[in-house]
């Protein structure tokens, strides 16, 4: 109800439904008195829609921010994932070459050089 009465308040069209809606919300009534009384003084009424268009500019100012902080978050989050992604397929890869070698019988010197995998991880592999 509020919003309708800030968006229609000071159109005279809208008086009819706006005395509608003052009668089911005291509130409103009270603020429907005061914009009848300001509505007679033109200053008054510039400083209404002044201060009226200063809040909706900081609440989509807000608004922006917040979707502009959503969608910057986001990216790093998706660059995140798509690096740690590629780095765990990319160990995976080089266990799984580690892996066949050993079936190979390859020395573990050699698997460690080819794979760049520590010693110690070549190891483990061989006890599974």
């Amino acid at each position: 109800m509020w919003s309708i009465f800030f968006e229609y308040g000071d159109k005279p069209e809208f008086k009819n439904k706006l005395n509608e809606i003052t009668k089911v919300k005291e509130e409103i009534a009270m603020a429907n008195e005061i914009l009848n009384t300001i509505s007679k003084d033109e200053h008054e009424i510039a400083r209404f829609r002044a201060r009226r268009k200063f809040e909706l500019d900081h609440y989509n100012d807000i608004i922006n921010s917040e979707k502009i902080g959503l969608e910057r978050g986001m990216q790093k989050g998706m660059q995140k994932g798509i690096q740690k992604g590629m780095q765990k397929g990319m160990q995976k890869g080089k266990t799984e070459t580690a892996i066949r070698l050993l079936k190979m019988n390859s020395p573990i010197d050699f698997i460690a050089e080819a794979t760049g995998l520590l010693r110690e991880e070549i190891e483990k592999l061989t006890l599974n």
